[in-house]
């Protein structure tokens, strides 16, 4: 990891501590985007995977802990050593096979979902976009409220497909809820599902309203789409 990639990192006062800077590579990718808006990732470099040990053990006190790979380098194992933990997991399911993902499910895969499952099951929050679904289900018309459910039926408490200027769709075991994205001056929307997904942690954790989070999380997303690079200073 270049070390001047970080300066942004200790000027927003971020706890950079978990970031490993060592290794022959750091992950970098070109990130490709058509008119429509729809990504690929191409990838130059891997840096290794993430393993449970590799995480500061103070961190493991975290009341929500955030899965968010680009490509796989969050192995099920970390996964499932994070769930034993017994806290509040969340989840983007970009880098499982999703738009930033080099590998995609096969038709095989998007029949049965027996990865998709086995991974969501560990998860108490799901976020996927719909770009995201066209990767896991194939392409097929007004399927976000039926993803999102999908995740709440295998075992997350809360399931989020983000449609772009369309807004989201989150479902709970009890409730559905559909949020139009509020109204921005578009510049860069690199960078907006990480906001929405930040955006919609820190209200849960301060409210447990999942409502009221995804409202908090649409707001996000629109301030950072508005400037360039997915960075809000």
């Amino acid at each position: 990891m270049p070390r001047e990639l970080l300066k942004v990192f200790s000027e927003a006062g971020v706890d950079s501590r978990g970031i490993k800077t060592e290794g022959e590579a750091s992950t970098t990718d070109l990130l490709i985007y058509d008119t429509s808006g729809n990504k690929r990732a191409h990838y130059l470099k891997r840096a290794p995977d993430i393993l449970f040990d590799d995480i500061p053990e103070d961190y493991l006190g975290a009341k929500i802990i955030y899965v968010c790979p680009m490509d796989y380098e969050v192995p099920l194992e970390t996964v499932r050593e994070l769930s034993n933990l017994g806290k509040t997991l969340a989840v983007d399911l970009m880098g499982y096979g999703g738009a930033t993902s080099s590998v995609h499910p096969d038709e095989k895969e998007q029949k049965n979902h027996r990865v998709l499952k086995d991974l969501v099951r560990h998860f108490h929050i799901v976020r996927a976009s719909i770009e995201d679904c066209q990767y896991f289900f194939g392409a097929k018309k007004g399927m976000g409220e039926d993803v999102a459910h999908l995740f709440t039926e295998w075992g997350a408490d809360i399931g989020i497909v983000t449609l772009g200027e369309k807004g989201a769709v989150i479902t709970t075991k009890e409730r559905n809820f559909r949020i139009p994205a509020f109204p921005a001056r578009v510049e860069d929307c690199t960078g907006a599902g990480d906001a929405y997904s930040a955006g919609f942690l820190v209200e849960y954790l301060r409210t447990k309203d999942t409502y009221k989070s995804g409202l908090f999380a649409a707001a996000t997303a629109s301030l950072v789409i508005e400037g360039s690079g997915g960075v809000l200073l």
